[in-house]
């Protein structure tokens, strides 16, 4: 059990890497949609950073996702849409609850 808002944070990671797929749909040259898929991953890389950190420090882990969901919804302006939100933002609530859970009742990943 205390691996598993890390397991969930990556599951969730994948799922958000599928939207820079479309970079590839739209008709650029290479060039360009390198730096497109790069663009579309920088969430990614941010959220690959904070699972590592979680799972080191599962308190720094649950403030920091929790911070993450207010900035996924103004950003991404989630807030428009309860569905999107739910996709979007609402895991991240979910992983830092799960990062608080485990700090709380001392689940350690020693």
């Amino acid at each position: 059990m205390k691996n598993l808002p890390t397991i969930v944070a990556l599951g969730y990671n994948a799922f958000l890497g599928l939207f820079a797929l479309d970079v590839f749909s739209e008709g650029l040259s290479i060039a360009e949609m390198m730096v497109g898929l790069v663009m579309h991953l920088v969430p990614n890389m941010v959220l690959l950073v904070v699972t590592i950190l979680g799972y080191k420090k599962p308190l720094v882990g649950s403030l920091v996702f929790g911070g993450l969901v207010v900035v996924f919804t103004l950003f991404f302006r989630t807030y428009t849409d309860p569905i999107v939100w739910l996709l979007i933002s609402g895991p991240l609530l979910v992983i830092a609850g799960l990062y608080g859970w485990s700090w709380r009742y001392g689940l350690k990943n020693d």
